[in-house]
């Protein structure tokens, strides 16, 4: 899969996931056992390394008891909250 050309939501996927994987305090072992998806790849998309397919991130909302709507909705809250910090400009 191509790079994303939106850095900003990439990493909001990726906190999110982390962030919802401590919520339940499960491993990325555990995730990856629920959502039957790799480890290694719950991994590199914790850090923001790869982008999700759309049925990745429909076996992962699974594996993290969310529908895939909850996912999406807390993906694009986070995303917002990363824009709106990068758009801050401090006084100088």
């Amino acid at each position: 899969m191509r790079a994303s050309g939106n850095p900003v939501l990439v990493q909001a996927f990726a906190t999110e996931l982390l962030a919802r994987r401590q919520e339940l305090r499960c491993s990325q072992e555990e995730v990856a056992l629920r959502s039957n998806i790799d480890r290694a790849y719950i991994s590199r998309l914790e850090a923001g390394k790869k982008t999700p397919s759309l049925s990745v991130l429909h076996a992962l909302a699974t594996g993290l008891d969310l529908s895939f709507a909850e996912l999406a909705g807390r993906i694009d809250e986070r995303y917002r909250q990363l824009k709106r910090k990068r758009s801050v400009v401090p006084a100088v």
